[in-house]
């Protein structure tokens, strides 16, 4: 891989650059790899930090190989300080992609630092108490000087050799390593606790929406990603069940109950049962909201899923995840697994319609607290609201993306295939939009306090001056 040259390894995340207020001394910045605690708590939870085997002392080593010592530190991490605990202020944001190719090399593109500094410059403003990296945080196969995914994905028997296992394993942490080590990247991720949820960048474009992604090498592929996933992004949040696959995450933060689905790690299109969740992971979810319906601190039940619950046309969700994927890869630029991706193609929709009818029947015990869904994946920010049948109040759905990655549909397809005023799905409810697409970068702050929540849309609108700012407020 040809990686932009003139980053030296020092300016590199090693896993985790945090800084840390222990008991023996004052507030200290420390590399550490990050190991989540079994503590299960919704507001608060505990970590173990252990030092990195590659910055290991010689006596941290032996006590490593005669006793099994680890030389670790223990904190807790808490989002809504006390002071703070009748408001939550959080950021989303989705698909960073900095890079493209020239000459065959990596480059930063035109206007990828301007937009981390504009981004840095917006956070710190905000001053939020956490941070959502809602999927694709970073990309293994976004450019071609950097894809190093598709130079394994469906070749043969290398994944039988360790060292080909090993390559790939080092190329997935330089992912993350060259992706977040760009300074005002660097600054935030240093500075506020960040929840990060994956999506299918992190692992090969579209995993998991074709029979072939479940090959033998392919799904080699997909352990070691998610293993180095496991170090870098998955690491760090309240996981519900921190021992099982999935890895989704859920908390309660004075007026904020927040639950990040995991959408990727048990994603199997072909499947004829459990195609985007577990069964456990939609019982966590539904006992989750029991927790929630007593707590009447709670304005505001936030989800956030890496892609959007609505915003395509049924007839296309229907008729393009039906073709022949070698017709949509000719005619459609690969498109299929994007449709596949979405919650209302027809192999995701009982699954969808499920999380609907909870919530529904949640929204019914506790008519007074407001339910959002944020999403990214697809480049664009976009806005609905769901009213499902028989419903009192609409479920708002708001996608921000993307950060960096400046791909999208044209105009032409996005008028094609995305539902531009209302439309009824069945077993969904009537799909109104809220916002007109935004094509630039942009991320979302939100701000819950005072029995109002503030969704604000901020945009970096360079390119097009038309483009500005957009809010809602519920």
């Amino acid at each position: 891989m040809v990686w932009p040259r003139g980053m030296a390894d020092a300016d590199l995340f090693r896993h985790a650059l945090l800084e840390f207020e222990f008991a023996a001394g004052p507030p200290r910045r420390v590399t550490m790899d990050l190991v989540g605690s079994p503590h299960r708590a919704f507001r608060f939870w505990e970590w173990r930090l252990i030092p990195t085997r590659e910055n290991a002392t010689p006596l941290e080593d032996l006590s490593r190989a005669l006793f099994g010592l680890e030389n670790t530190h223990r904190g807790v991490f808490e989002l809504a300080p006390p002071e703070r605990a009748n408001r939550a202020r959080c950021v989303a944001w989705s698909c960073h992609m900095p890079y493209e190719t020239r000459n065959g090399v990596a480059v930063m593109e035109k206007d990828a630092l301007k937009i981390l500094d504009w981004y840095a410059k917006e956070i710190h403003k905000f001053r939020p108490d956490v941070i959502w990296g809602g999927g694709d945080t970073a990309y293994s196969d976004g450019t071609s000087a950097t894809d190093f995914a598709n130079e394994v994905y469906g070749k043969g028997n290398w994944y039988r050799n360790p060292e080909s296992r090993e390559w790939l394993r080092r190329e997935y942490r330089n992912m993350y390593r060259h992706f977040w080590s760009l300074e005002p990247m660097r600054t935030v991720l240093a500075s506020y606790p960040h929840l990060f949820i994956w999506d299918d960048h992190e692992i090969r474009d579209g995993w998991g929406s074709e029979g072939m992604d479940f090959r033998p090498g392919n799904l080699e592929m997909f352990r070691i990603a998610k293993e180095v996933a496991e170090e870098f992004i998955l690491n760090s949040g309240p996981r519900v069940r921190p021992d099982a696959f999935e890895t989704h995450q859920a908390y309660v933060a004075g007026p904020l109950a927040a639950f990040i689905f995991d959408t990727r790690s048990q994603r199997n299109y072909e499947n004829p049962g459990e195609k985007l969740i577990s069964r456990e992971q939609f019982e966590d979810f539904t006992a989750f909201l029991d927790i929630v319906k007593t707590d009447s601190n709670v304005t505001d039940l936030i989800t956030q899923t890496s892609v959007p619950f609505v915003g395509l046309r049924t007839w296309t969700t229907e008729l393009v995840t039906r073709l022949p994927k070698f017709l949509t890869d000719w005619a459609l630029r690969g498109v299929r697994d994007d449709v596949r991706d979405s919650w209302t193609s027809p192999g995701n929709l009982p699954t969808l319609s499920a999380v609907l009818d909870v919530l529904q029947t949640f929204m019914a015990a506790r008519p007074d607290v407001r339910v959002t869904n944020v999403s990214g994946d697809i480049h664009v920010a976009q806005a609905y609201k769901i009213m499902m049948p028989g419903a009192t109040a609409p479920i708002h759905q708001l996608t921000t993306s993307a950060i960096t990655n400046r791909t999208h549909p044209s105009d032409l397809v996005a008028a094609l295939i995305e539902i531009s005023r209302d439309e009824f799905i069945p077993g969904v409810g009537l799909v109104s939009r809220v916002w007109d697409t935004v094509t630039d970068p942009n991320i979302l702050t939100i701000d819950i306090s005072g029995g109002r929540a503030k969704f604000d849309l901020k945009v970096w609108n360079q390119d097009h001056p038309g483009e500005s700012d957009l809010s809602l407020t519920l």
